[in-house]
Formats: structure tokens, C-alpha cells, sequence
């Protein structure tokens, strides 16, 4: 699920980076660990002072990464495919289908880029 903060251009802080000195933690969420896929989280804090308050906009991308190998786009066939292909001379329907069968279970599913954007302001004491 993707949370998507939309304000008018003028409502917007002006960018001033600022690193994040801490991981990020979402507690309650789990992914089931997968050796192929390791996702990627890039984090951007902006702050804006204003005279009655601090706001601070943290928006982190989730990219999600895969260790699968990319196919070639002029002969898109899966590495399992193209050993069982290069390893026998004739190989039969079975041969094929498992073959395709092992690189469909090895390619995990598609997961979405996810954009989650916090704004948090502070009020200042006013004294």
C-alpha cells in the first residue's frame, strides 16, 4: 500500500537536507525473508523552521531489488531453460517444462516501488 502526500506547490517547505542518523523501524510489518529479493529503502529528511513552527517531511522509497539475472530482451530465455538447451543435443517436452517450471519458482513475484511520505510539525513555545 502506497501513502502519497499531495499539497499545493506553495503549502511545500523548501528542500534543506538533512542526514537521518537512524535506521528506519516499522514495527508490526514483516516480510517473509527470500534469498533473491532484498529491497532497497532511500530515506530524504527536508526541515523548514517557520516563526510559529518546525516542520519536518521524511519521504522514504522502498525499491524493491532482485539477485535474478536479467534476460537478455532479444532472447528473453530463463537460465535454467537455456542450460537444460546447451547441455543436451535432444531434449524432450519434460525437460522444458521442468526447466521453465524451476526458473518460474525461482523468480520471485513482482513487488511495487512504495513512496511513504511523514510531515510532522512542532509547534514552538511561544514566549
Amino acid at each position: 500500500m502506497a501513502v502519497l502526500f499531495a499539497a499545493p506547490a506553495y503549502a511545500q517547505p523548501p528542500e534543506t537536507a538533512v542526514t537521518p542518523k537512524a535506521r528506519i523501524t516499522v514495527e508490526g510489518a514483516t516480510k517473509a525473508p527470500s534469498p533473491t529479493s532484498t529491497p532497497l529503502v532511500v530515506s530524504q529528511t527536508t526541515v523548514l523552521e517557520t516563526p510559529s513552527a518546525t516542520v519536518e517531511q521524511t519521504t522514504e522509497t522502498i525499491i524493491p531489488i532482485s539477485d535474478r539475472p536479467a534476460l537478455n530482451p532479444e532472447t528473453p530465455i530463463a537460465p535454467e531453460v537455456q542450460a537444460v538447451v546447451a547441455s543436451k543435443k535432444h531434449y524432450t517436452t519434460a525437460d522444458l517444462a521442468n526447466a521453465q517450471l524451476a526458473a518460474v519458482l525461482a523468480t520471485p513475484a513482482s513487488e511495487p516501488t512504495t513512496t511513504i511520505t511523514t510531515t510532522r510539525t512542532t509547534p514552538k513555545s511561544g514566549g
